[in-house]
Formats: C-alpha cells, structure tokens, sequence
C-alpha cells in the first residue's frame, strides 16, 4: 500500500468514526487530505472501496491480537483478548455504530460482515465445548444452551460502543465491560472453574465475592 493510499484510508477511519458514513462523501475525505477528488479516486474508486479496505484492516489487526490463541482457546487467554480485541473495534468504531447501515447499502461489506460474526461465534462456542470438556465448566442443561451462550458473548462485547454512545458515555468503562463478559459465563462454571478463576485472573470489579459464589451455586 502507497504513503497516499494509507494516508486516504487512515482520515477516512477518523471522518467515519467522528461524522458516520453516510455524511462523509469521497470528496470530504479529499478535502481533509488537501488533494483532488481525481486523485483520491485514483486510488479508491468508491466509498465502498474503502470500507472494505477499512474492515480488511480491522480483521488483520484482530488476527493478530489472537495470534496462537485460535489453536488452543481457554478460559486464561480469552480473558486476556476482551480488552485488547475492544481497542481494536473502538480504532474502526464505525463499523459497529454504523453496521446496519452499511449492510444494506453495501452488499459486498454484508458477507464480509457475516463472515466476521459466524468466526466470532464459533470461537466463543470452541472456548466453551473445551471448558465443557476439561471440567472448567459444566455441561449443557438444555439442548442449545451453550449456542446461544457463545452468541450472547458476542452481542455484548460487539455492540458495547453501540450502546455506550446511544447513552451518551464518555468514559470506556473497561471493566464494567470485562464483568458483563464474565457474568455470561460465571453461573455455568464449575466448582473446579470457579477456583481456577479466582486463582489465576482478578475478581471483575463489579462482582463481589458473594455474587461469583451465588452465580455458580
């Protein structure tokens, strides 16, 4: 990627996450870099172009946050990827707060989009069926449980800034964020989970010791 074609992809990311996309055309993002249209088209065609370009990136960056930690998942490091893998999705926010819109007005970015989601999911439920099965946490009482487990995980952490900016937060509120992930997960746990999370990680800010004991009674 050229020094142009970067520089066209990282102010476009700052005008998306700061006006959304719909009020950012190609031409405002020329203005802000103090070149022609004709030579940003050059190179991006479209703002389609770029989205993808921008979600490229954003799935790179994830990657690499979770580099050895797809072929192994636990309980330690999927704890360890929440705040890292909430920084990368806060760099590319607009993809996020602006997702429906996007699908519906960019056919290519939507299978793009499923893609990222299903890979989401699937990794939550892989993390899950090895807790299942290492006695970490306790097998399902209903067919399905941990489906719809795996996809409550992923709402959460995936539209946290969504609703942080519907209500107006200003902070991150990081931890809140890492105790609403955990509490997903802390009433399945089994005595053998439950010492093994006290032992190895901090208890999350928001659960006292009382509720991480209630949660998996």
């Amino acid at each position: 990627m050229s020094d142009t074609k970067r520089k066209i992809l990282q102010t476009a990311i700052q005008l998306f996450n700061a006006q959304g996309v719909n009020n950012v055309t190609l031409r405002t993002i020329a203005e802000a870099m103090g070149i022609s249209p004709g030579n940003l088209a050059y190179h991006y065609r479209n703002k389609e172009s770029i989205i993808e370009e921008a979600f490229q990136a954003m799935e790179a960056e994830r990657t690499s946050v979770l580099t050895g930690v797809q072929e192994i998942p636990s309980l330690e490091k999927i704890y360890n990827q929440v705040i890292p893998l909430y920084e990368v999705e806060k760099k590319y926010s607009f993809l996020n707060l602006d997702a429906l819109h996007i699908v519906r007005n960019h056919p290519k970015f939507a299978d793009l989009q499923r893609a990222y989601i299903a890979k989401n999911i699937n990794y939550n439920r892989a993390v899950i069926s090895l807790s299942v099965s290492s006695g970490i946490m306790k097998p399902e009482t209903v067919t399905g449980e941990y489906d719809r487990l795996a996809k409550r995980i992923w709402m959460v952490s995936n539209f946290w800034l969504t609703q942080r900016e519907l209500r107006g937060e200003v902070s991150d509120q990081k931890e809140e964020l890492l105790a609403m992930v955990w509490e997903q997960i802390l009433p399945h746990f089994t005595e053998k989970g439950l010492y093994k999370f006290r032992k190895l990680f901090s208890t999350p800010a928001s659960l006292s010791d009382g509720e991480l004991q209630s949660q998996t009674n």
